[in-house]
């Protein structure tokens, strides 16, 4: 989300040109032949407003940010930052990238603050001196279960993460009334498990036979539409048995971007 968001905004901030202008708009799915800055900030502001709907009612449940951070000396027209700011959301710094520690304190300063703190160091090395600008987007999500685990129902049992050994780790369970499925020809079965004072849910795809992850990693990738699948999904007692976990990944996307167009 965050990377279409990235290219959504450069390409309504006016800033790109030519082949890169085109290519950028085809991955993202603009094809008017004029106006594509204008379908841009369009396609943003739609996101934008349905992800944060809820902040409107102070739930904040997720908030954006966008920063752009540019070298210092680079001359911006006021159009372009008037854009970013009011059509995009983004704040515009000027930063020495050639001060590569400083900088990069800065930055992950800001990227920490948007996040609550849950990510501190988006940049673990400097950015190159040759730096002309650094564009970030950061999506934060904090909601609460609306049927929530009891800590006295938390226990350590034994875990077997995908080829990996089995590891001790703590479970939470419950027993409760949501949203089930099984679908017996996908070798899979779902739950939804909501969150409160929201239209959010958490959703958990799990093999009916341990270990064949083949059709979870269809829904995964978009080639099992999980909106079909979640129609089909309905109320029923279950036992849930949920690990405490974190995620903590980095991922190259250039050659991901690369294939989009």
């Amino acid at each position: 989300m965050s990377v279409f968001l990235l290219l959504t905004t450069l390409l309504g901030s006016g800033g790109t040109k030519g082949n890169t202008k085109l290519q950028i708009a085809g991955a993202i799915g603009v094809y008017e032949e004029r106006g594509k800055q204008k379908a841009a900030s369009r396609i943003f502001n739609s996101i934008y407003k349905n992800l944060t709907d809820e902040k409107a009612s102070g739930a904040n449940i997720i908030t954006i940010g966008n920063g752009m951070f540019v070298k210092d000396g680079a001359k911006l027209k006021k159009t372009f930052v008037t854009t970013m700011k009011r059509d995009f959301y983004s704040e515009v710094a000027n930063v020495d990238f050639t001060a590569q520690e400083g900088t990069r304190k800065i930055i992950n300063a800001w990227v920490s603050n948007k996040t609550n703190k849950l990510i501190p160091e988006l940049f673990t090395k400097p950015l190159s001196t040759e730096t002309i600008l650094a564009l970030i987007n950061t999506l934060y999500f904090k909601g609460k279960w609306k049927k929530p685990f009891s800590n006295r129902s938390t226990s350590v049992k034994s875990f077997k993460p995908s080829n990996q050994p089995i590891i001790k780790i703590s479970i939470m369970h419950i027993t409760e009334s949501i949203e089930y499925g099984k679908f017996e020809q996908l070798n899979i079965h779902m739950i939804s498990k909501p969150f409160t004072n929201t239209r959010f849910t958490f959703v958990v795809i799990l093999p009916t036979t341990p270990g064949r992850l083949e059709y979870p990693d269809k829904v995964l990738r978009g080639e099992i539409e999980l909106p079909e699948l979640m129609k089909q999904l309905r109320p029923t007692q279950v036992t849930l048995g949920l690990p405490r976990f974190k995620l903590d990944t980095s991922l190259d996307l250039v050659g991901t971007i690369k294939s989009m167009g």
